[in-house]
């Protein structure tokens, strides 16, 4: 218990430390002229990895190794439902310049 609560709070800590690279990413974002949601995908997709490996070291550091494929997995799904508006942009640019 008291190494999942010392990993919250060093996860807190890195999470209050990453703030500036968010604004950081929204700036280069909207500087290049780029669609802002490309950026928010990023954040998004970065902030579901670190919190998926966060929770599943957690569960193998308690003997649950299945419960932490399990994490994995839901955590790869969820990128791709987040993705899915980015790669719709990328298919219809496609059949743009195809047709």
């Amino acid at each position: 218990m008291i190494a999942i609560a010392a990993g919250v709070m060093i996860f807190i800590a890195v999470l209050i430390q990453a703030a500036p690279f968010v604004s950081e990413i929204k700036g280069l974002v909207d500087d290049a002229g780029i669609d802002t949601s490309y950026g928010i995908i990023l954040i998004k997709t970065v902030g579901v990895c670190a919190l998926c490996q966060f929770t599943s070291d957690c569960c193998r550091d308690n003997g649950q190794n299945s419960l932490a494929s399990r994490v994995e997995l839901a955590a790869k799904l969820t990128i791709v439902v987040i993705s899915f508006p980015m790669f719709q942009k990328i298919l219809a640019t496609a059949a743009e310049l195809l047709a």
